[in-house]
């Protein structure tokens, strides 16, 4: 994903010789949130020139924000899995894993949505996905409170790291 910003690798890399680890993970978080939500809105802008069989999006404010959400939703709980690498638990990126498979499980209550319920189901269960994720970082770092930096705080804290 474009929104990472290649913030995976970099979690992987200098989280675990960081002090303020809660504080690495929050800044790559928001800045992630940021970059989906400005290539989302985007996407949406040139959405009747490069994609407009999608204009389902635009005509329907709901699908158009329940886009926008599961778009960084998606962002976030990928970069999640980056944290759990780097403190060499995977098994807990296995277990969000399990959790996001809920989308079949899902499916069927959705119904009324049409076709827009197949991105839906996939939509809610990376959200509890991402719930369970931020549970689990709980176990890995029990220091770790989810939140968010200021760009300022967050850019140094990213450029200042050493190789």
């Amino acid at each position: 994903m474009l929104s990472i910003l290649g913030f995976d690798i970099a979690l992987i890399r200098y989280l675990p010789d960081e002090k303020d680890k809660g504080g690495m993970i929050n800044s790559c978080f928001t800045i992630t949130a940021l970059a989906a939500l400005l290539l989302s809105l985007v996407f949406l802008s040139l959405l009747n020139l490069i994609a407009p069989a999608l204009g389902i999006l635009l005509e329907n404010k709901v699908y158009g924000t329940a886009f926008i959400l599961f778009t960084i939703v998606g962002s976030l709980s990928a970069l999640q899995a980056s944290v759990f690498v780097a403190f060499r638990q995977v098994k807990y990126s296995f277990l969000q894993a399990l959790v996001a498979i809920l989308r079949v499980g899902i499916l069927p209550f959705l119904i009324a949505l049409g076709a827009f319920r197949i991105y839906s189901s996939i939509g809610l269960s990376t959200l509890l996905a991402l719930i369970t994720g931020n549970v689990l970082i709980l176990r890995v770092l029990s220091s770790y409170r989810p939140g968010t930096c200021s760009i300022k705080s967050g850019k140094s804290q990213i450029l200042s790291t050493k190789s």
